[in-house]
């Protein structure tokens, strides 16, 4: 669920609030996954939070004492620190975790929505697939053509008791005005299956027509349990 909302963030027995952060929320698992730029201001923030709590850990006295017994000054602790300017080794740790916890979590997510994505779109070739059968039948009933071949959006298609054949020249055909780019067909001559062509398997990831039996209409059957 994408939503805004302030997070807690912990580091060191230490709790503050990052305020505002925007992306997907999962009531279920209590995850949380976020944009690239949602990332960086939500890392800058934990980033900027560690170092108030190091600073607070930071024994000041003890390090006066060091200071003296090397003879540094303040003017030479700073060029020093400006010289030697860079991460600490608990940011990098900290910036490691973090992506590796965003790359846990985002990538099987993005990899979800690509399955969901397919899955989408059989149903909707399921639709298209119904619509064109319609039409086609429709046709058929108002030339009186049973078995033989009408004319739909000028395509030809093959009739057989009144509906397109499991064939490209049949149910093939009458989707010839829908958008395919991305469809597989498999004819076998008892029915059709289109799949994704991006799917990794098209036996779970297909809308499949087949061809009226024994007086009984065709039927369009989806399968989306793993696309």
């Amino acid at each position: 669920m994408h939503d805004i909302r302030d997070v807690s963030y912990a580091y060191k027995g230490k709790v503050t609030i990052l305020p505002q952060v925007q992306g997907d929320f999962c009531p279920a698992c209590d995850e949380l996954v976020l944009d690239a730029e949602e990332s960086r201001r939500t890392m800058d923030l934990m980033l900027a939070f560690n170092e108030k709590v190091n600073a607070a850990i930071v024994d000041a006295p003890r390090i006066a004492n060091v200071r003296q017994k090397l003879r540094i000054d303040q003017r030479n602790t700073r060029k020093s620190m400006h010289k030697n300017a860079g991460f600490t080794l608990i940011e990098l740790i900290m910036v490691i975790v973090i992506l590796g916890i965003l790359a846990a979590v985002a990538v099987p997510r993005f990899t979800d929505l690509g399955g969901d994505a397919r899955a989408a779109s059989v149903k909707s070739w399921a639709g298209a697939i119904r619509s064109a059968m319609g039409m086609a039948h429709s046709t058929a009933l108002a030339t009186g053509i049973s078995n033989g071949t009408v004319t739909v959006d000028g395509v030809n298609v093959q009739i057989i008791d009144g509906y397109p054949s499991a064939t490209a020249g049949g149910i093939g055909n009458a989707l010839a005005n829908t958008d395919t780019s991305d469809l597989t067909a498999t004819y076998d001559g008892n029915s059709a299956v289109f799949s994704p062509a991006s799917a990794a398997d098209a036996t779970t990831c297909n809308a499949t027509y087949a061809p009226q039996q024994n007086g009984i209409p065709p039927t369009v059957v989806i399968l989306v349990t793993a696309c």
